[in-house]
């Protein structure tokens, strides 16, 4: 699967054994070195700690973890799986310091072997579905650039019958996309050209191979480059992944609220996949070049109503070919949506768009109310659609 071949097999036992000193040794100088985990491969913690506790992992007996109790509620919670990686989530658990994290997204994760330090991400699929999923797109790379399009793991561990955890490697400093186009306050039909290309190929791969990602949107995009013209998918996690590639009906109506295509807001039960990842293909594209959302309501209810009611304007400052693309992707009838295949033969993606110049006046008051968040938001909250 990667560099290290870690994947592990569904017999892989989920929790390791600590004493309870090693376990106090360890918190107290993991926990102090979390504002440096984002940055270094190697952990900062103490390797006499780390070599007690491999120790005691390779002895017999030992103490199961889940029964070890704290006598003040702890900032962050912790376990142990395979043996091998700890993960740390912060935040305090009724079940105390060392507890189920299996609720919470963005674990860390260090190796306590290599001293290395991860993110954990939980995937809703089994493992044996969350494994072969990995291996079709792991390998499938941008056109143009040739790197990776979704990030590559580390290890593949069952946590339960239907969930999975994920092993990833650490961004590489890099922002997301979400916070480029923050910060730039919006990017030219030019310089997106080339980043949605990727964006696209990502969707591509994904649905040719049976995933629906759901939760796609701009802050699951990393740029991996200093000159920010490559970019790469973070991980699977929230996909589901099909049983038969092309039946994509679904129940679960899952998502981020500023993404959320207008069938996930009817009394329908079921909905199409595969069109739904569509949708947010069409509010990424609109984002990037005019730095808001297309439908952007602080207020939910006010935001499903305008999503319902299909209430988007496209600006005539752009180019007309990508207002054509945009409208092909904001359809409200999903029929009526491009598909991931067909959408690298419009006009707007087969040739490098001409700079365009926008002026400012024409977007600053509506961008006073509707821009990209500073503060993360329904931006990033997942939430179930009513």
């Amino acid at each position: 699967m990667d560099t290290n071949g870690c994947v592990s097999s569904p017999s892989s036992p989920a929790i390791g054994r600590l004493s309870p000193s090693s376990v106090a040794a360890l918190k107290a100088n993991f926990m102090d070195t979390q504002s440096n985990v984002m940055t270094p491969k190697k952990s900062f913690l103490d390797s006499l700690i780390l070599r007690e506790i491999r120790k005691q992992l390779n002895s017999p007996g030992g103490c199961d973890i889940q029964s070890i109790q704290w006598d003040n509620s702890p900032s962050e919670n912790l376990n142990l799986i395979k043996d091998r990686y700890l993960l740390s989530s912060a935040g305090s658990s009724p079940k105390g310091n060392f507890a189920d994290l299996s609720s919470y997204n963005n674990l860390k994760c260090l190796d306590i072997y290599t001293e290395e330090n991860f993110l954990c991400k939980i995937v809703n699929e089994p493992f044996n579905k969350v494994q072969t999923a990995y291996y079709q797109v792991g390998d499938c790379v941008s056109d143009e650039h040739g790197h990776k399009l979704i990030r590559g793991v580390r290890d593949i561990i069952p946590l339960s019958k239907n969930r999975t955890y994920v092993i990833i490697p650490l961004d590489n400093g890099f922002e997301n996309l979400h916070t480029y186009i923050r910060d730039k306050k919006r990017i030219s039909e030019e310089e997106a050209h080339g980043i949605y290309r990727q964006i696209c190929e990502t969707m591509r791969a994904c649905h040719n191979n049976g995933i629906i990602l759901r939760d796609f949107k701009l802050k699951r995009f990393f740029f991996l480059d200093k000159e920010r013209t490559q970019i790469q998918y973070e991980s699977l996690e929230g996909s589901i992944i099909l049983n038969n590639p092309d039946d994509d009906v679904l129940y679960e109506k899952i998502g981020c609220p500023l993404y959320t295509a207008p069938e996930l807001l009817t009394p329908n039960s079921t909905f199409q996949g595969k069109p739904a990842d569509m949708w947010s293909l069409g509010v990424i594209l609109f984002t990037m070049l005019l730095g808001q959302y297309p439908f952007n309501e602080k207020n939910g209810r006010s935001l499903f109503n305008n999503i319902r009611n299909h209430n988007v304007v496209i600006p005539n400052a752009l180019s007309g070919n990508v207002r054509c693309l945009i409208r092909s992707l904001l359809r409200r009838n999903p029929e009526e949506r491009l598909i991931a295949d067909d959408i690298f033969y419009h006009p707007w993606m087969k040739t490098a768009p001409r700079p365009v110049q926008i002026a400012e006046q024409k977007f600053d008051m509506m961008m006073d109310d509707h821009c990209v968040p500073e503060v993360p938001s329904m931006e990033c909250d997942d939430v179930e659609m009513g």
